[in-house]
């Protein structure tokens, strides 16, 4: 696991692809939100990244209705994307084990959450990585 410390990774939100007699298991994905709904997704993503990590979280939107934008704000356990990086998120936002990712829908039309992507980054120190 130390060696994970400081290497880049991604954590992709998936679908359950489980089965129980009689409690059907609802899919994460795709989640449709209306204006002003959100959606939380858990990913686990071990220990706490270094104070060095930068995360961003990467989705795919599509609009209900088509040629509509799809205009989403994006939390990190609670705390913002950075202002101006999309959405960027410095190590403080991070914690040990499960990390949510909430996408709410800000804008006027309903659209369709496909992916969600959750991407640590590193400064590299070796310029032959």
């Amino acid at each position: 696991m130390e060696i994970l410390a400081t290497r880049d990774r991604s954590y992709a939100v998936t679908y359950r692809d489980i089965s129980i007699p009689g409690s059907p298991i609802h899919a994460v994905l795709p989640e449709s939100l209306t204006p002003g709904q959100s959606a939380e997704f858990s990913l686990f993503i071990g220990p706490r990244p270094l104070a060095t990590a930068r995360g961003e979280v990467a989705l795919t939107l599509t609009p209900v209705t088509p040629g509509e934008a799809c205009v989403a704000e994006v939390e990190l356990n609670g705390q913002s994307a950075l202002t101006g990086a999309g959405y960027a998120f410095a190590s403080a936002a991070f914690r040990k084990g499960y990390n949510v990712v909430r996408v709410s829908n800000a804008g006027t039309s309903a659209l369709t959450v496909k992916s969600v992507i959750l991407s640590l980054r590193f400064p590299s120190t070796d310029l032959a990585d």
